[in-house]
């Protein structure tokens, strides 16, 4: 999601230093919703690649302390509860977490 621009660019940057065989999809969000446009990505991508499985990997932040977590996964967690209710009327879709320490 594209927040900020210059973070945005600078990450952009060290991906492509990175993991130059790896195109990074960068989603807009004029309003900073992050939820929405996610999804219609997801819906797009699955109208585009027919009958094929699509990954949605979605980041979880292990944090140092157990009260900080309801600061950083918000995203996450919508994202998880909102599985209930869309993907599983897709077939082809597939959710995954995966844990990140959060850096100091």
């Amino acid at each position: 999601m594209d927040l900020d621009k210059g973070a945005t660019q600078r990450l952009a940057q060290d991906w492509n230093h990175k993991f130059p065989e790896i195109k990074l999809e960068v989603l807009p969000s004029p309003y900073r919703s992050v939820i929405q446009p996610i999804l219609d990505y997801i819906d797009d991508i699955e109208r585009s690649v027919d009958s094929e499985f699509v990954t949605v990997i979605i980041p979880e932040f292990i944090t140092s302390r157990w009260y900080h977590k309801f600061l950083h996964n918000q995203t996450a967690i919508l994202l998880w509860g909102l599985h209930k209710l869309t993907f599983t009327f897709h077939a082809l879709r597939i959710l995954s977490q995966i844990a990140a320490r959060a850096r100091r």
